[in-house]
């Protein structure tokens, strides 16, 4: 049963003429006004005020020509209008409420000027009819505008709930009035609302359950005291994707037409959440390339394939499989898939190779790459394999190679460099989450933001606060890195901006081994004579042949930090040589995947800068080394001075370590500043002298030798002067006198003084045959 009350005017009704079907011809027509209540209007036609120009309904010069209303329910309190005599015969109107006449609409001459009715009939307070009619067929047109009447009274109205809407994960409820208390019980659980500015509407936005929800509303209060009953309603809730509730388990990037799951390429997703979630608010990124994905309803714990809309599918119906419009092709070899959310927030991330196959002939095609454990993000190849089904793949079932495989291993660095003084990039080795990176720090510059590089959680762009300068190391420091799966460890890095490589020999080669042991490989050894910082991966190493550089390739694949003052190892079987080295902490060793052929006994090896000027070059044959070698097999060749030239006899020697015939990553085994050779150690008929060759980066002084018995007895010595950097000596088996020696093994020693008072000195082992 409705209650009623009385209340003073307060919600005025009006009619807009303008809103009124009328022409410029005298008819009768009908309307509503404000509060849907209808109005006839007996011969009128349209008009206008003076004042203001506003719309009106012009009464035609007859006795019936007339504006009234149908009852309106709650009474008059006020009535108003705009009236105007519309030619030049005066007015004359009456105004009625219901059969009561409470004005009179007169005019004399006034044509053109706009009056204002205004009437209080409060005491009007049933049902009331509006009337404006003319007195006579001889009073003149009036025009008549901007109708408004208060209701003597409302009623109070139902309380009721008028409207529901469940968007943004926030459940409006609309109120008829404003509401005071009430209790809110969603899926049985009890729920806090807060209002709108309109204390008519009221939202909960704390609702944890999802799928089909079921609110009621209870005890409801308004500020009369009125409850609605009990009310429920009921919406479909899902849930907005987190990083993680939507993964990528399956991806089938070689298809064959013979063999395989399907003939087409495809996806499969998982939703990992508890809630249903709504795929189309999120892309799905291959790459460069971003393709929104189809409305659709993926359920909690489900999986669904994601195919191009143009193939057919040819799975069961049971399987929840959508094809999407321009679906992205999946290259062969290698990718990047991710799928980001509506804010460009990333749900799911898997950078593959066909490496991940583990198998050379599954790789080739007609077999799916399947995730090992979904609990598993760090999106390694060690949680990737192909399809052990004998259908080549699994889409919509559960994979074929799922196991229990815990991920144990901690994240490391695989790339880190500067794209310019205010941004560097940071590669790693498995998924991080963003919000770990930037917890990072580099030495006292303040990293302002972090940004995933086309939505990768293993490549990022760190942008700095301000710049950084060149010629300075910096430390780029995490001393609590966690990944997905919880590991943690630290990263301390050193950093730099490069310089640009111009100058010849600011890196030079420093030790080369052509002629490894069976199961080993080359290695080159470059030395950065510099006090710059240079990009490995702007360097490249080749060989001269048939008078054109010949097998070019980068020194690094990534931009790889040569600092000042070091040394750095080239070679295929790089992890070979860190372990044979004893200088692994200091040096930088780079792994290569083809080194350029260097022969055993002669070649040549060239460094290059990215503009392809030549660095240092060194043509090598085996006279470079130490003649008493048997073989030359497994000894590299090093460096006697780094100042010296790179294609100079004297500069080179054969290496000698207490680790073996090679240094690599260290200073060269020996601090002698010359080289001293014998040409030969037999004296015959046919070779009459023994030649000692004395080689330096610096003037030799003096070249002095002494001959001696095997059992130690010194038998003569000779002196010569010089003043060059290369030098050679003779022995023709005899002592200073002229004597000619007795045929017999003899040890000859020689030194070599050099301006700055070193000397250096070598012995050797002589034959005089007869």
């Amino acid at each position: 049963m409705s209650i009623f009350f009385y209340v003073s005017a307060s919600s005025q009704q009006y009619i807009d003429f303008s809103t009124v079907s009328l022409t410029n011809s005298y008819t009768s027509v009908s309307f509503f006004d404000s509060d849907s209540v209808q109005w006839h209007a007996i011969k009128v036609r349209s008009g206008s005020t003076t004042q203001n120009n506003r719309a009106a309904a012009c009464l035609n010069k007859s006795a019936d020509a007339c504006l009234y209303s149908d009852s309106i329910t709650y009474g008059i309190a006020h009535l108003s209008f705009l009236y105007q005599q519309a030619f030049s015969t005066n007015c004359n109107a009456q105004v009625f409420i219901n059969d009561s006449c409470v004005g009179l609409l007169t005019t004399k001459q006034e044509q053109g000027i706009t009056h204002f009715f205004s009437v209080d009939v409060s005491w009007c307070t049933t049902p009331a009819v509006i009337k404006i009619i003319q007195v006579s067929g001889s009073s003149g047109q009036l025009s008549i505008a901007d109708i408004r009447y208060v209701p003597a009274w409302e009623p109070i109205k139902p309380f009721t709930l008028k409207t529901h809407t469940y968007a943004n994960n926030t459940l409006r409820l609309s109120f008829s009035e404003h509401i005071v208390t009430a209790t809110i019980l969603c899926n049985g659980a009890e729920h806090s609302f807060a209002y709108e500015s309109d204390s008519s509407i009221i939202y909960i936005s704390n609702i944890t359950a999802c799928g089909n929800i079921l609110c009621c509303i209870q005890s409801a209060t308004n500020t009369l005291e009125q409850q609605i009953n009990d009310t429920c309603v009921t919406f479909y809730k899902t849930q907005r994707p987190q990083q993680h509730d939507i993964i990528i388990t399956e991806m089938y990037i070689h298809p064959k037409q013979e063999c395989g799951p399907t003939p087409f390429e495809y996806i499969e997703l998982y939703n990992t959440s508890a809630c249903p979630i709504d795929i189309s608010n999120m892309r799905l990124i291959r790459d460069e390339l971003s393709i929104t994905l189809p409305s659709y309803i993926l359920p909690a714990k489900s999986t669904i394939v994601l195919y191009d809309a143009k193939e057919t599918w040819i799975g069961s119906d049971s399987i929840l499989h959508i094809g999407v419009s321009k679906f992205p092709s999946l290259p062969n070899s290698q990718a990047h898939i991710a799928l980001v959310g509506i804010h460009n927030e990333i749900i799911s991330s898997v950078a593959y190779s066909d490496s991940w196959y583990g198998h050379e002939f599954k790789k080739n095609g007609g077999w799916s790459l399947e995730k090992i454990d979904i609990t598993n993000y760090s999106e390694t190849a060690d949680n990737w394999r192909a399809s052990e089904s004998f259908s080549g793949g699994t889409p919509g079932y559960s994979n074929s190679v799922n196991s229990h495989n815990i991920d144990t291993a901690t994240p490391s660095i695989t790339a880190l460099y500067f794209l310019s003084d205010t941004s560097v990039f940071l590669q790693t080795s498995k998924n991080i989450s963003l919000y770990q990176i930037a917890q990072c720090t580099l030495s006292n510059t303040y990293i302002d933001s972090v940004v995933s590089d086309s939505y990768s959680l293993q490549k990022f762009i760190l942008h700095l606060q301000s710049p950084c300068v060149h010629g300075i190391e910096y430390i780029f420091a995490n001393n609590h890195i966690t990944d997905f799966s919880k590991n943690t460890t630290e990263w301390e890095y050193k950093i730099a901006l490069f310089d640009s490589l111009l100058q010849r020999n600011a890196i030079i080669i420093h030790e080369l081994l052509s002629y490894p042991e069976q199961g080993t490989s080359s290695f080159i050894e470059l030395y950065n004579t510099s006090n710059q910082y240079y990009n490995l991966a702007d360097m490249y190493v080749c060989r001269i042949y048939n008078s054109k550089y010949s097998s070019i390739v980068p020194l690094s694949e990534v931009p790889c930090i040569f600092a000042p003052k070091t040394y750095a190892v080239i070679s295929e079987d790089i992890e070979y040589w860190k372990s044979q080295s004893n200088c692994a902490e200091s040096a930088l060793f780079v792994g290569i995947k083809s080194l350029p052929t260097l022969p055993n006994s002669e070649g040549n090896c060239i460094i290059l800068n990215k503009w392809g000027h030549v660095i240092d070059s060194i043509w090598y044959n085996e006279t470079l080394h130490n003649p008493s070698l048997y073989s030359t097999r497994g000894i590299s060749l090093e460096r006697v001075s780094i100042h010296g030239s790179s294609n100079s006899p004297a500069n080179w020697q054969s290496a000698i370590s207490p680790s073996g015939n090679y240094t690599p990553g260290c200073q060269a085994t020996t601090s002698e500043s010359v080289k001293i050779i014998a040409k030969s150690n037999i004296i015959n008929a046919h070779n009459k002298a023994v030649e000692f060759e004395c080689s330096s980066a610096h003037n030799i002084k003096s070249i002095t030798i002494n001959v001696y018995a095997i059992h130690g007895a010194h038998y003569t010595k000779f002196a010569y002067d010089c003043n060059t950097t290369h030098h050679s000596v003779f022995w023709y088996g005899n002592t200073l006198q002229g004597n000619t020696l007795q045929a017999g093994a003899y040890i000859v020693t020689v030194s070599c003084e050099l301006h700055n008072s070193i000397v250096v000195e070598k012995s050797f082992r002589c034959l005089i045959q007869k």
